[in-house]
């Protein structure tokens, strides 16, 4: 690997500052490319092509001459066994000898935890990349591994879940804390997960209860923020469905009641004419019921709704008794859990069938 130029000067800055000598750093092959003296910097640094060949430190003493180096000692930096460069230290040998094995540690430290901030983020990228290329059929090369997740993912009803935040909370923590902390939490389910500054966007499988993802959000990281569950969708290509209306529930985001499709009645319906929706509400209302049941329900409410309720006037109309008219009006509430005798269930059946055509 190839060490950025802005990382070797962070750790010539870094190391200077914490024990006071001139730091040099060279590439692989030996060219110093970040120094405590800007003069130096593209200079090939003889000592470093010596380390880099031998594989060890070398020490250079005031009686050696060399054009671009000095006394001082210079050590190999590895990563992964791998050499990826030197660092040298500058001044007399009895007084930087003992800093060789400090300065090689550090700069080993300092780009190991830039390669994991670095992965992190890269991670974290990568995500939400995945999740766009569910939502939006965004086209990315998926690697064997990604390939394989969004397999397990899709095979399976899977709903969109979305975070949003009604006030700005970059200031608490940086937004990329929430992956891997919601990645610990799902690390059993399957899932894409995009985290940026204004918005989480979770797409999982429905086999997670809707308990799981209130604990999830119950976290501090998430205190602030208002959570919406999109309906099921069993076609992973009709996902933008429940991306949306995840997205219809978060809208308000002072009202954190209403959180998940279940909670919606009329007002999405009513505010999209979306088809899933309609879909999702009809089903919602009648999934359980028999064709003869069904056709029953739409029988009897165009009868109530045109005699106005007039049980005399529908049984005269349908050609049946009184009780009978009475026994199928229970027999709807018994079926949907809506009394079509109260105006506003009244209301919501006669929206369930409006939606038949779906």
């Amino acid at each position: 690997m190839d060490i950025p130029v802005n990382l070797a000067q962070n750790i010539v800055k870094t190391i200077e500052a914490n024990i006071g000598y001139h730091i040099n750093f060279m590439d692989k092959n030996g060219v110093i490319i970040a120094s405590s003296d800007p003069d130096r910097i593209g200079d090939i640094h003889e000592v470093s092509v010596i380390v880099l060949r031998t594989k060890r430190e070398f020490i250079t003493t005031a009686e050696m001459t060399y054009k671009h180096s000095r006394e001082g000692i210079d050590l190999p930096v590895e990563v992964d066994q791998e050499i990826i460069g030197t660092i040298g230290i500058t001044g007399k040998v009895a007084a930087v000898k003992l800093f060789g094995p400090i300065i090689k540690s550090m700069s080993e430290l300092l780009i190991k935890n830039y390669l994991s901030d670095n992965e992190r983020h890269y991670l974290v990228e990568r995500e939400r990349l995945l999740v766009e290329h569910l939502l939006f059929s965004s086209n990315i090369q998926l690697t064997p591994d990604e390939e394989k997740r969004l397999v397990q993912l899709t095979q399976k009803p899977t709903a969109v879940v979305v975070w949003k935040s009604p006030i700005d909370v970059a200031h608490k923590f940086e937004m990329v804390d929430l992956f891997p902390y919601l990645k610990r939490m799902l690390q059993f389910e399957p899932h894409v997960i995009s985290v940026s500054t204004d918005e989480i966007i979770l797409i999982i499988s429905t086999t997670v209860s809707e308990q799981r993802l209130k604990e999830i959000w119950k976290s501090s990281y998430l205190s602030d923020f208002v959570m919406g569950i999109g309906l099921p969708i069993e076609a992973h290509g009709d996902l933008i469905a429940s991306y949306k209306m995840a997205e219809f529930i978060v809208s308000d985001l002072k009202d954190s009641s209403r959180f998940s499709y279940r909670h919606l009645k009329d007002e999405y319906l009513l505010a999209t004419a979306n088809p899933i929706a309609k879909k999702q509400y009809h089903t919602a209302l009648f999934q359980n019921i028999s064709p003869e049941d069904y056709q029953m329900i739409v029988e009897l409410l165009d009868s109530y709704e045109r005699c106005n309720g007039s049980i005399k006037q529908m049984a005269k109309e349908l050609f049946v008794h009184k009780n009978t008219v009475q026994y199928r009006l229970n027999r709807i509430t018994e079926l949907t859990g809506y009394n079509p005798r109260n105006l506003s269930n009244f209301y919501y059946l006669k929206l369930g069938l409006k939606t038949s055509d779906y």
